[in-house]
């Protein structure tokens, strides 16, 4: 990304003049009432996930991209080996660390600008699970997204699992489904920057060789859908 574009995209979530609206969209804990819901929600998907694998959701190495307030963290907690949280706020990062301290989880945050890749190259093929929600619907272009999950692809270990929620397009022509159409838009139309249709974001998972597994949790009023992916081909064990 253009370090002009990127910018634009840190003025909302590391930033913002207001720290207080910044860190709510974050979900950090202090002021944001959803949050141990958030994670306890999430922890559910990711043991349907496993049961579908038949594995056990044991001591692993976690990447989170987008790891806000620490919520997923706090609810994986138990399963944590070690966590790698990554963000482009130092203010969320320093909000996760601080709930790594209370769950006892070793956590390494990771502060990622114009080019994430080049941020992430020591943590490559390091992860059994990947984590991403209510984060993708904020990515600034769709050529972006694609960036992100080739990253995703090399973040994974082979057999690795992945959870990435998006805000999906139901061809509706709503303020929720639409795109934007460029970065000027982004500080106006960051909640709802980018989007995909169903169909399009299974094959976006295929074209970086990641195997989608199941598509869960459509929620039709805010337009949510969960893709559940492995990278290398699934095997019943």
């Amino acid at each position: 990304m253009r370090k002009e574009d990127f910018e634009k995209v840190e003025s909302v979530w590391a930033n913002n003049e207001d720290s207080v609206y910044q860190n709510k969209i974050s979900h950090h804990r202090k002021i944001w009432g959803g949050w141990d819901n958030w994670g306890q929600h999430n922890l559910s998907e990711i043991k349907r996930c496993f049961s579908f694998l038949n594995r056990e959701l044991a001591s692993m190495s976690i990447v989170e991209w987008g790891v806000g307030g620490g919520a997923n963290m706090g609810a994986l907690s138990f399963c944590s080996q070690n966590y790698i949280g990554i963000d482009i706020s130092p203010s969320s990062l320093v909000a996760s660390t601080e709930i790594a301290k209370e769950y006892v989880v070793p956590f390494t945050p990771v502060l990622i600008g114009a080019n994430p890749e080049e941020d992430l190259l020591s943590y490559f093929d390091s992860a059994d699970l990947f984590v991403s929600t209510a984060v993708f619907q904020h990515f600034p272009s769709k050529e972006y997204t694609f960036e992100v999950l080739k990253i995703v692809y090399n973040l994974l270990k082979t057999g690795g699992v992945g959870l990435i929620q998006i805000r999906y397009d139901n061809r509706d022509g709503s303020k929720k489904s639409r795109t934007i159409e460029g970065i000027e838009e982004y500080q106006e139309k960051y909640m709802t920057a980018t989007s995909f249709t169903l169909e399009k974001f299974w094959e976006e998972l295929k074209r970086v060789s990641l195997q989608p597994l199941y598509i869960s949790n459509i929620v039709k009023q805010n337009q949510y859908a969960n893709f559940i992916f492995t990278k290398g081909e699934f095997q019943d064990e």
